[in-house]
């Protein structure tokens, strides 16, 4: 072991190493490969902290100017995310450090000491307590401050027709007619920053604010708990990850290791060990390296692939907001969950994220580079001996494209400036900013997804693709997946009516015989719906909360553009008015799989009381539920024409 810190410190240091291993039986293998550990005295914390200041604080590149108070955002439980971490960290200013000591007029006084903030009753969030995890934070929130730092330089001095893309102030000698003013809490204090018009939209993308106003940000939280708590505690989104895994044309071996509980997730090896190598993609890894790309992973990040959590799902937020529920009927009813609810909604997140998510991304975005043809066509996007850095970007970067659209979690920034046609452009630099995206996510229950789903199957087509490789890969996808639907599809539907696919009243769901359908893959069919029913399709993919609001509002049992059951009778009293709308809105808070189970259960009980025909609809609900297949009622009436390719095909077509 080398220490490589410890110049300026006794004890402490970062030591750098090599761990190896030999096996000889049953069979031999052996690795190598290199690690980091930390090892911290105690005594010299505070000696760390003022080392880190001579280098970034006043003395250094100035990034800050006290110390402690740049990452006390990251160590409070109380640091909302919704809110900027500018604002949270004035608030704490004026809380706990108060004035000045020594002149009261001073801006703010200096906090000293964590004990500070424990005296007001805040409380240090779970693990900031481990003096590694608070240098390790530190270090890597400096990180992103020199990277913005950088950026912000580079605007300043590149210039383009001897015009810099940003200025700090006003400038007389030139025409400001060019420049908008670029508002942001980063710049609060420092005076008025213009940027060039055509950067501005581009900036936005990747430096906006999202901090909400206090009633926006209520609404975009309890539409957020709605949307979580609507797939929460089921495989929800694992089982649609699932069939895309199978559409993209990973192997059954694959998919099957993947849902394994007993391994581990391949990525996070790799992210501990850049060179484990995955032996299916040998080739295109052997060509990464050999190209100066050691670390697979940060390379699919590099080229546009998204393998954290879709922003969609709101993992702090809602874990956040989760906390302090728990918290409220602790303090108000002396009930307490003491973390199980949200312990089970991380192990759901754990296999749905942490396993098939990122294991299906970066192994689909492999597949593309490695395998030399696809169905049996010359694949011009696998990487080759010889291809130049630039070369590689490109086929990475599109293979990138094609893996975020199959699985959603998308690049927002990769796919509004791709775009080619102005107008447009303008309009999605706008719409998927930051800022704007919690609009979004009111608007569609899962913008994400939808625009994913979209995407894969639009873009098959000549006209949403211009690319024939990449296009290529899109029709692979479709090609695959439909093949399933009529396959798998017509036996199941064979199976529950009797009759083929093609004559149900809606023929992209299945006819489960008893006047319920079922959806087969709401990947596949989504885009089918948006084109052949869309004013219906668009009403049940309006975001949880607007969809409440307007289902009370109308007193309506469910949105539709044909009949819906009424909530509440003329006759009913206030008070079965009161408790109808109130169930109603608390339903919409339930998982879907438990929404329909308790449906069940209260038409069996009105029907027929308790029975073991009403066990079995509970228990089918609950594992349909589970797997993100809920029943919904069939439709009465059919816009399709499909019935009569089977009756008379020559004189339907014809």
């Amino acid at each position: 072991m080398q220490s490589i810190m410890q110049k300026q410190l006794n004890n402490s240091a970062i030591y750098e190493g090599v761990v190896t291993h030999c096996r000889l039986k049953p069979v031999l293998h052996s690795f190598q490969y290199k690690v980091f550990m930390m090892f911290i005295d105690l005594s010299e914390v505070e000696k760390i902290f003022k080392d880190y200041n001579k280098i970034l604080g006043e003395e250094g590149s100035q990034l800050f100017t006290n110390q402690r108070a740049n990452y006390l955002p990251l160590m409070w439980d109380h640091y909302n995310h919704r809110q900027q971490p500018f604002r949270f960290a004035s608030e704490f200013d004026k809380q706990v450090a108060g004035p000045s000591g020594k002149f009261q007029f001073n801006r703010r006084g200096v906090f000293a000491d964590i004990n500070a903030g424990l005296v007001k009753n805040y409380k240090i969030r779970a693990g900031m307590d481990d003096p590694s995890e608070l240098v390790r934070v530190y270090g890597f929130a400096a990180s992103k401050a020199l990277a913005t730092r950088s950026l912000l330089t580079h605007l300043e001095k590149h210039k383009v027709n001897n015009k810099a893309l940003m200025f700090r102030s006003v400038k007389n000698n030139v025409d400001m007619t060019d420049y908008d003013e670029f508002i942001h809490p980063y710049f609060e204090g420092k005076g008025a920053v213009f940027v060039h018009k055509g950067m501005h939209r581009s900036l936005r993308m990747v430096f906006d604010a999202t901090e909400e106003q206090a009633f926006m940000g209520a609404l975009f939280t309890t539409n957020l708990m709605m949307k979580r708590l609507a797939v929460g505690f089921s495989f929800f989104h694992a089982g649609a990850l699932v069939e895309s895994m199978w559409f993209a044309g990973n192997k059954l071996n694959f998919i099957k290791k993947t849902l394994d509980p007993r391994k581990k997730p391949e990525l996070l090896e790799m992210v501990n060990n850049p060179n484990k190598a995955i032996k299916d993609y040998k080739t295109a890894i052997d060509q990464l390296k050999a190209s100066g790309y050691g670390d697979v992973v940060r390379f699919a990040q590099g080229t546009g692939l998204q393998i954290t959590t879709p922003e969609d799902i709101g993992f702090d937020r809602f874990y956040f907001n989760l906390r302090g529920i728990d918290t409220f009927f602790k303090n108000h009813f002396g009930v307490s969950s003491n973390g199980q609810v949200e312990k089970v909604f991380r192990w759901f997140d754990r296999i749905t994220w942490d396993r098939v998510f990122t294991a299906a991304k970066l192994h689909t975005f492999l597949q593309v580079l490695d395998s030399p043809k696809l169905k049996g066509v010359p694949n011009t996007l696998v990487i080759k001996p010889g291809d130049t850095i630039g070369q590689i970007y490109a086929k990475a970067s599109k293979a990138a494209q094609f893996t975020n659209d199959a699985f959603g979690g998308q690049n927002w920034e990769q796919v509004a400036n791709r775009i080619r046609t102005p107008w447009v452009k303008q309009l999605a630099q706008t719409t998927l900013r930051p800022g704007s995206r919690g609009y979004m996510q009111l608007l569609l229950f899962a913008p994400d997804w939808t625009i994913s789903n979209v995407r894969i199957i639009a873009k098959s087509l000549p006209g949403f693709e211009s690319d024939p490789q990449t296009r290529r890969l899109y029709q692979y996808y479709f090609a695959r997946a439909a093949l399933t639907y009529a396959v798998a599809g017509s036996a199941l539907n064979y199976m529950f009516s009797g009759h083929s696919i093609l004559e149900n009243t809606d023929p992209t769901r299945i006819d489960l015989g008893n006047g319920e359908v079922l959806t087969f893959s709401k990947q596949l069919m989504e885009p089918f719906h948006w084109i052949t029913a869309p004013q219906s399709t668009g009403l049940k993919k309006i975001g949880s909360l607007p969809r409440t609001v307007i289902e009370v509002l109308t007193n309506k049992d469910y949105l539709t553009t044909k009949y819906s059951p009424n909530m509440t009778r003329k006759d009913d009293s206030a008070i079965e008015k009161g408790l109808a709308i109130g169930g109603h809105v608390g339903k919409r808070f339930l998982p879907i799989w438990l929404q329909q189970a308790s449906a069940s259960v209260e038409q069996g009980l009105l029907k027929e009381g308790l029975s073991l025909d009403l066990a079995a609809d509970t228990s089918v609900d609950f594992v349909l539920g589970q797997l993100g297949h809920p029943r919904y009622k069939g439709p009465r009436y059919t816009q399709y024409k499909t019935k009569g390719l089977v009756r008379s095909p020559y004189e339907t077509l014809f």
